[in-house]
């Protein structure tokens, strides 16, 4: 090899591009959601992702905030997005999803809001006079979520011929005589605060009072 002869080594590197996998971190609402309280939830990714654009939706239609519906807020970051809801209502139950995308990839999540509700009067039993022989059914209504536990008792320890029908909303009674005449509560419960209770009063007449 002749001297004076200068080698030059060349390494070129290529440039390639990584596309990151975008993964949303699920989120949970919590089990025992009550009317009139609140909740909050925070949707992020999996890995570190320096800007993901986040959206949120409920029952498929994008989720809109505003001045008029300051229940519903949204406090959004590059890097994770925050929805409260508060103070709850029942029509706010429902499927709540939040999407995170890239110039490249996207990935969502969606969780069930359930909304829990107290017992509601639809139908409050009221107090009845009969006579001695006639028939009388007497309709107890509630609504709430989970659907409440309808029950019918007689106060005191006798026992009457009445019957409730198979959601316990309505007391029958038959042929009435004066033994069944007293105080009667209709109670409402489906697990939650401040069940439903109305006393009703049933008086028997003989068939010849006037």
């Amino acid at each position: 090899m002749p001297y004076g002869l200068l080698f030059t080594c060349l390494i070129l590197l290529g440039t390639s591009r990584v596309a990151l996998t975008v993964r949303i971190q699920p989120f949970v609402f919590p089990e025992k959601a009550v009317v009139g309280t609140k909740v909050s939830v925070m949707c992020t990714t999996v890995e570190e992702i320096p800007t993901v654009q986040f959206r949120w939706y409920k029952n498929g239609s994008p989720l809109v905030t505003s001045e008029s519906n300051s229940r519903v807020r949204l406090r959004t970051f590059p890097d994770v997005s925050n929805l409260v809801i508060g103070p709850l209502e029942e029509g706010d139950s429902g499927n709540y999803t939040c999407t995170g995308t890239t110039k490249s990839r996207s990935d969502s999540h969606t969780e069930v809001l359930s909304v829990l509700v107290p017992p509601k009067w639809i139908h409050e039993p009221q107090d009845a006079n009969l006579r001695e022989g006639q028939n009388l059914s007497v309709r107890c209504e509630a609504k709430g979520h989970p659907t409440p536990t309808v029950q019918w008792k007689l106060k005191g320890n006798r026992n009457v011929a009445m019957a409730n029908d198979s959601r316990g909303g309505l007391l029958t009674i038959s042929k009435a005589t004066k033994d069944v005449a007293g105080t009667y509560v209709c109670t409402a419960d489906n697990g939650l605060p401040d069940k439903l209770s109305r006393e009703i009063r049933i008086n028997i007449f003989g068939e010849n009072s006037p």
